[in-house]
């Protein structure tokens, strides 16, 4: 999550990556933080790509992970945190 942060401010040529293998490692839920980081990912693509977040909110297969994302999309666009909001330039 939080090298999703870091890479986020810059092209999505090199964030998506990382946001696949955190797609990836969402899935099966076998903790707290797990859907936690889920609905951050979530928050932080609303400020970047608000059609991206509600496909990726609606395509995961577990429920409980699922409607984790349905109410980060609900709550609103975040920002990475303050160290990691560089220029966006790559």
């Amino acid at each position: 999550m939080l090298l999703f942060q870091a890479a986020l401010p810059y092209d999505k040529v090199v964030w998506a990556p990382v946001l696949d293998e955190l797609v990836i490692a969402s899935e099966p839920v076998l903790n707290w933080r797990q859907r936690r980081n889920f609905q951050g990912v979530i928050r932080l693509l609303l400020g970047r790509d608000a059609n991206l977040a509600a496909d990726l909110a609606g395509k995961v297969s577990d429920e409980t992970l699922r409607r984790s994302a349905e109410k980060a999309l609900k709550g609103g666009a975040i920002s990475s945190r303050p160290f990691f909001q560089g220029n966006g330039q790559t």
